[in-house]
């Protein structure tokens, strides 16, 4: 497999979650070599499309002030040529730890535990300025996650995550 196609929807009104949106960008690939992404274009289309807290993530414990404050991260996600999925993605920086990369319309503060099922995701964003922002996400425990602003990485990696073989599954 020497080339991929790369795919970002948007998950809008959250940080976490599915997207619920189409890909907004696709790009093709070749394995170990490098893409450029277009975050001007992007962030005109992530613009247009965030949304506000979604009601179900401030029910599971997050704040985002002002309210009015609207925000998408990009979801990664890898194909084949034909169009046939590989798996999720996901970015990595420099030392391998994971990032997220989301969009925000305004200055705004996004706080709480987000609570799903046995997973908890803590948050504590400070966001500066229109556009976009690079977030880390630590695993501090057994379901347990912290999501951080953090400085632009020197370099970023999408990594596919491959699903797990069905005779590897117990």
């Amino acid at each position: 497999m020497d080339e991929v196609q790369l795919r970002f929807p948007l998950i809008t009104g959250s940080v976490v979650g599915q997207p619920n949106t189409g890909p907004i960008l696709v790009e093709k690939a070749r394995v170990g070599k490098s893409i450029a992404l277009d975050l001007a274009k992007l962030g005109d289309t992530s613009d247009r499309l965030a949304a506000p807290l979604l009601p179900q993530f401030e029910q599971a414990g997050l704040s985002v002030q002002p309210r009015s404050a609207r925000f998408a991260r990009l979801g990664t996600f890898a194909y084949r040529p034909t169009g046939e999925s590989l798996g999720g993605g996901a970015l990595r920086d420099e030392a391998g730890k994971g990032l997220v990369l989301a969009y925000f319309d305004a200055p705004c503060r996004v706080t709480g535990t987000l609570r799903i099922g046995p997973v908890e995701a803590s948050h504590d964003l400070t966001i500066t300025h229109r556009g976009f922002h690079w977030l880390t996400v630590d695993e501090i425990g057994k379901d347990r996650y912290s999501v951080r602003n953090r400085p632009p990485p020197g370099s970023v990696t999408f990594v596919i995550i491959l699903p797990e073989p069905a005779d590897r599954r117990t």
